[in-house]
C-alpha cells in the first residue's frame, strides 16, 4: 500500500511537471528609430526579434533591406535566418532567408524615421513563449567590420507593459529610439490585486479606480505605444479615485497603475 501511495505521488508530480504549460500572453512591441546616414550613401539593414540570452539568435524577421548577397552585408542576420555563408552568394530574398511577413527592400537610400511592429509571433506564426528578447539591428554602409553595426535593445514580453518610449541614448548610428510592449487584456470591468476600474466602456471618459494596493503611478498608452496620460502620487489602499479622460478621444486605452511591487495594466475603452 505504502509503495502505492509514493507510486501515484511521483506520477503527480511528473505529470503535472509534463502538463505545465508556458504563459504566452499576446500583444504588440511597437520600435521605433532613425537610421544615421553614412558615406556611402546605400545602406544594408536587418531588424530581427532575436533570443533574450544575449545571443542573436532568429525568431523573426521583421525588415530586411538589401541589394546583395547577404554574408557580405548582412552576415549576422544572414547566419541567424541560415540563408548565407562563407562561399555562398544567396540573394536576400532567397525562399530559406526566413523572411516572410517581413517588409523587404532594396538598401536604404533615405534615412528618416522607421516604425517597425510585432505582434509576438515566430517566423512559423507561432505564438512566442512570455520571456526576454532582444530587438536587433543590423545594419551596413560597406564591406568590412569599420563600416557595419549591430546594436540589440532588450526587452521582456509578458502581461506587464515594458514602456521604453524614453530613456535610450541615442549613438553615432541610431536615434530616436523608442520600444514598448502592450499585452492584450480584456475589455471588461475587472478586479485583480491593484484595484477596480469602472465603468468599461465610459461614456464620459471619466473611470472610477477602487484600490485594493497602494498606488504611486499611473499611466495611460493608446493603442500605437504613445504614453498619453502619466502621473505619479501616492494612493493608499482601500481608497478611492477618478481617471479622466474625457478629453481623449474615443478608443482603447492601456492604463497601467503601479507601485514598488510590481505594476497592472488594464485595457479601457472611451465610448462617448
Amino acid at each position: 500500500m505504502k509503495k502505492m501511495i509514493i507510486k501515484s505521488i511521483f506520477l503527480v508530480l511528473v505529470f503535472g511537471v509534463i502538463t505545465k504549460s508556458t504563459a504566452q500572453t499576446q500583444g504588440t512591441l511597437t520600435f521605433s528609430f532613425t537610421p544615421t546616414a553614412h558615406t556611402p550613401a546605400n545602406h544594408a539593414l536587418a531588424i530581427w526579434i532575436a533570443n533574450g540570452s544575449g545571443g542573436l539568435g532568429l525568431m523573426r524577421t521583421l525588415n530586411r533591406y538589401c541589394d546583395a548577397a547577404t554574408y557580405n552585408y548582412l552576415p549576422t542576420w544572414a547566419s541567424s535566418a541560415n540563408c548565407g555563408f562563407q562561399g555562398i552568394t544567396l540573394d536576400a530574398t532567397s525562399n530559406i532567408c526566413h523572411t516572410g511577413g517581413a517588409t523587404l527592400g532594396n538598401s536604404l537610400t533615405n534615412y528618416t524615421p522607421m516604425n517597425i511592429v510585432w505582434d509576438g509571433l515566430n517566423n512559423y506564426g507561432n505564438l512566442q513563449a512570455d520571456g526576454n528578447y532582444n530587438v536587433a539591428i543590423e545594419e551596413t554602409w560597406g564591406i568590412g567590420s569599420s563600416k557595419t553595426v549591430i546594436k540589440q535593445f532588450s526587452f521582456v514580453k509578458g502581461p506587464a507593459v515594458d514602456d521604453q518610449t524614453t530613456g535610450i541614448a541615442n549613438d553615432a548610428n541610431f536615434t530616436g529610439i523608442s520600444l514598448i510592449w502592450l499585452p492584450n487584456l480584456a475589455t471588461a470591468t475587472f478586479a485583480n490585486a491593484a484595484a477596480t476600474i469602472y465603468p468599461n466602456p465610459s461614456r464620459n471618459g471619466v473611470f472610477n479606480i477602487d484600490l485594493q494596493d497602494t498606488v504611486s503611478a499611473i499611466k495611460v498608452y493608446n493603442t500605437l505605444g504613445a504614453l498619453v496620460y502619466n502621473e505619479t502620487l501616492l494612493l493608499e489602499k482601500n481608497t478611492s479615485t477618478k481617471l479622466d479622460l474625457s478629453n481623449f478621444s474615443n478608443g482603447i486605452y492601456i492604463v497601467n497603475l503601479s507601485n514598488e511591487k510590481g505594476a497592472s495594466n488594464y485595457k479601457l475603452v472611451v465610448e462617448k
